[in-house]
């Protein structure tokens, strides 16, 4: 019997509250404390990529990126373009 190839698996996760409507604001510091749970459960089971949609405002996506793990210096330096 032949071995299945790897299936690549992506998980997506979207924001606290309405996407369409920002009436739940967080700071970064309270959006990575929120999403963390979710990234913490996509890395047990060993999901791939990790994508977030409809993120009405920037602190929440900080707060994403920084659950993900992605370096704060780095996150601190990226520029957000409108």
């Amino acid at each position: 019997m032949d071995s299945i190839p790897h299936i690549v698996t992506s998980v997506f996760l979207g924001p606290r509250g309405d996407g369409y409507r920002a009436d739940i604001l967080m700071s970064a510091n309270e959006a990575e404390a929120y999403h963390r749970t979710q990234v913490l459960t996509f890395r047990a089971i060993n999901a791939d990529t990790v994508s977030a949609f409809t993120i009405p405002y920037t602190s929440e996506g900080v707060g994403i990126t920084l659950a993900a793990g992605v370096q704060k210096t780095l996150v601190e330096k990226t520029r957000v373009l409108y």
